[in-house]
């Protein structure tokens, strides 16, 4: 997937809370004013180009916990194969690291997997669990498309990679100068 600013922001605003009040990035420039997308929101950043991955002024400011969630379930990937592949990959992931890790014992993880199954697989001639297709959001289908900055340099922006750290510079109206990280 691409990691521009028209495809991380309508799964943003999709899959984080209508309500969020702090979130937390790095500095890369496709998180530039991300805050938008909710009201009174505050974006607070680190600089991992300069080794900063917990801030120093204040220490709740960090996506270490999001870094280590993505370290391990790559780790649980054995076959890259196909997208299909990944999407049961996360999907396990998902499961083990939300529903099971809720057990202590293995007892109790075994009978709440074979419950779950049972919803998924009622028995014959029975109708179980379906699985609604989730489309992947755009910035149309999440109605963002006001929130999205503007650019007048789109030479700039073109000449640099997502990762660059660049100042803002901002509009008459106080909105940054941005579009399509």
């Amino acid at each position: 997937m691409e990691k521009k600013k028209r495809d991380l922001w309508p799964l943003i605003a999709r899959h984080c809370h209508p309500e969020t009040s702090i979130i937390c990035t790095d500095s890369a420039t496709q998180y530039h004013s991300v805050n938008k997308l909710f009201n009174d929101a505050v974006h607070k950043t680190t600089n991992h180009k300069k080794g900063e991955f917990v801030s120093k002024i204040d220490k709740l400011n960090t996506i270490n916990s999001l870094e280590n969630e993505n370290k391990h379930f790559k780790k649980a990937i054995v076959s890259r194969q196909s997208e299909k592949h990944l999407k049961q990959y996360m999907a396990l992931h998902f499961y083990r690291r939300t529903r099971l890790s809720t057990m202590k014992s293995l007892d109790a993880k075994v009978q709440l997997f074979l419950e779950d199954i049972s919803l998924v697989f009622p028995g014959y001639g029975k109708k179980g669990l379906e699985l609604k297709k989730i489309e992947i959001p755009t910035v149309e289908s999440e109605g963002i498309s006001d929130k999205m900055p503007k650019t007048s340099n789109k030479k700039l922006l073109e000449a640099l990679s997502d990762d660059d750290e660049v100042p803002f510079m901002d509009d008459v109206d106080g909105d940054p100068d941005w579009e399509d990280f």
